[in-house]
C-alpha cells in the first residue's frame, strides 16, 4: 500500500477512513506519510460529501502555512500535469490512465516544490510592539 513517503489509497480505503473519521469524531494523523492519505481523505470528503475544512484557531500559523503552500502547490502541479496526460491521452487512447498519472506525478512534483518552497523564502511575521505598534518582520530564509 505504501511507495516511499506517500500512502497510495483505495477508494474504498479512502471511505473507510472518513467513516471513521465521522464516526470518532476525532482522529490524529501523524507523519508525511499519513499526511498525505489525509490530504486524499479530506480531498474526496469535500468533494463527495460536501464536508467544510477549516483551520482550527490554536493551530500554530507556522504550521498551517508550511501545510498550506506544500498542499497549494500539489494541486497546482498536479492540473498542469494531468492537462499533459490528458494531451497524451489522446493520441493513445487512454485519456483517463494517462490524466491519473499526471495528476499524480503532478501532486509529487508539487509537493517536492512545496517543500522546497517552505523551506526558502521570505517570511513575515506580524505582531504588536511593546507600545502596541504594528509591525512586519521580514526574514530571508535560504
Amino acid at each position: 500500500m505504501g511507495h516511499g513517503d506517500r500512502v497510495i489509497l483505495t477508494e474504498e480505503q479512502v471511505r473507510q477512513i472518513e467513516a471513521l473519521i465521522a464516526e470518532r469524531k476525532h482522529l490524529l494523523f501523524t507523519g508525511m506519510e499519513h499526511l498525505h492519505a489525509l490530504k486524499t481523505v479530506i480531498e474526496h470528503a469535500v468533494n463527495h460529501a460536501g464536508v467544510v475544512i477549516e483551520w482550527d484557531p490554536s493551530t500554530p500559523p507556522a504550521l498551517r502555512e508550511r501545510l498550506t503552500i506544500i498542499s497549494l502547490s500539489a494541486l497546482q502541479w498536479g492540473i498542469g500535469v494531468a492537462a499533459l496526460g490528458l494531451l497524451i491521452g489522446v493520441f493513445t487512447d487512454k485519456p483517463g490512465t494517462w490524466t491519473a498519472a499526471g495528476a499524480g506525478v503532478g501532486a509529487i512534483i508539487g509537493g517536492m516544490k512545496g517543500q522546497q518552497a517552505v523551506r526558502s523564502g521570505w517570511r513575515l511575521r506580524g505582531g504588536r510592539d511593546e507600545n502596541g505598534v504594528e509591525y512586519v518582520e521580514v526574514t530571508v530564509t535560504t
